[in-house]
């Protein structure tokens, strides 16, 4: 499962970055890494079962086991920095966006069919120019829906494309 989990997010890292990079205008580098508390694949039997033997009384305390794929995680760098802990709310919008974002590519590649793309209220939390980048690198390729409060930061080229429908009172009505 190890195994499989960091083939898995090498190969979105490559679609990930690209993508990331993109919508930051090329000022921020994403790197993508998958953490294993233990490398138990490398480890004998004899081993793991000395491992769990020594926190089978935490485990029982704790009520969860300390060990195991389980406790592994998934960590995000901008320029070499944790998002998580250094990125602003923008930063971390942006990386989580461009990580499923990158799925398009990834589906696309392994089924040979791009996805429908629900995008929503998702523009908000990003600058004028994220949200440009982020609607201008998917504009052609996948059939995309977005929900959001505001389109006045969007570059009207991007629009014109666009079917616009308004919500109000309970009410949809197409924009013309």
């Amino acid at each position: 499962i190890t195994e499989r989990r960091t083939a898995f997010i090498d190969k979105l890292n490559i679609f990930a970055k690209k993508l990331h990079n993109y919508i930051s205008n090329f000022t921020e580098d994403l790197e993508i890494k998958y953490q294993s508390n233990y490398q138990l694949q490398n480890m004998t039997y004899e081993s793991i079962l000395k491992l769990y033997k020594e926190y089978y009384q935490t485990d029982l305390q704790k009520a969860t086991t300390q060990l195991g794929i389980q406790r592994d995680d998934i960590r995000f760098y901008i320029n070499n920095i944790d998002a998580s802990l250094y990125g602003s709310q923008g930063q971390q919008r942006t990386v989580a966006l461009a990580v499923k974002l990158s799925l398009i590519d990834f589906i696309k590649e392994e089924t040979n069919h791009y996805p429908i793309v629900l995008l929503d209220d998702v523009l908000s939390e990003l600058d004028d120019q994220r949200q440009t980048q982020l609607l201008d690198c998917i504009k052609d390729k996948v059939q995309t829906f977005v929900t959001t409060t505001n389109i006045t930061g969007i570059k009207k080229d991007l629009l014109k494309k666009a079917e616009i429908f308004y919500i109000k009172d309970a009410k949809v009505y197409e924009s013309i």
